[in-house]
């Protein structure tokens, strides 16, 4: 499946999802409920993509007699309006058995956001000020 997502195979997604799934992205959005309405969706975002590359690591998968899900860390790099994008997160998909096959039901996304230290404020005479601290656990 993330084979043909990187190259833009749909019919080949298609296989290992179910018409009815749902989907939930990064964004804050509503969830894409439906295949045909995520390939609208997937295909509006590949239109800005020129080259991509997604790395999937740390698989875990799940399994229960008809249930199963799995969970991952991706590194998406990429040009995306040709300009440069790199983005890490994390995805699970939910599997439900159907006949004799696995099919995705359920698909969500986050993209992990990095937390950028505090800059020190400048006073109005020009001296800086230390950022406030740190909440600790």
């Amino acid at each position: 499946m993330l084979g043909a997502w990187q190259i833009g195979q749909i019919e080949t997604m298609h296989k290992y999802y179910a018409d009815d799934a749902t989907f939930t992205s990064g964004a804050y959005e509503p969830p894409i409920i439906g295949w045909q309405n995520y390939v609208a969706a997937y295909q509006k975002q590949r239109a800005r993509i020129q080259t991509l590359q997604l790395i999937r690591r740390n698989t875990n998968i799940f399994f229960r007699p008809d249930l199963a899900w799995a969970t991952y860390q991706w590194e998406f790099d990429a040009t995306v309006d040709n300009r440069p994008m790199v983005a890490h997160g994390q995805t699970t998909l939910v599997f439900a058995k159907t006949g004799d096959k696995w099919l995705i039901v359920h698909n969500h996304t986050s993209q992990i956001c990095d937390m950028a230290p505090p800059v020190p404020a400048v006073s109005p005479q020009g001296v800086s000020t230390p950022p406030p601290a740190k909440l600790s656990n």
